[in-house]
């Protein structure tokens, strides 16, 4: 039989799922500052956002906010204002 992957949460913590993109440290504060800004849940946001590249119409959508409103925080977030 072939191997099978372990059993959900027992992996070391910090590890992604082998199809998980690397995780870019920048792009993770950007997010969580946005995230502040607009006064959701980090993960939340990422996950009304999708994969890349970001689905803004999608996210406010979700989140029930203006999209200009999400596309601003994260604008201003990437350039740590």
């Amino acid at each position: 039989s072939g191997a099978q992957a372990p059993p959900l949460g027992s992996a070391s913590p910090g590890s992604l799922p082998p199809n998980a993109p690397p995780p870019n440290g920048r792009d993770e504060q950007a997010l969580a500052a946005a995230a502040k800004q607009l006064g959701v849940d980090p993960d939340r946001l990422r996950g009304a956002l999708g994969p890349p590249p970001p689905n803004f119409a999608r996210a406010a959508q979700e989140l029930g906010l203006p999209e200009s409103r999400i596309r601003d925080a994260m604008q201003r977030a990437r350039a740590g204002r």
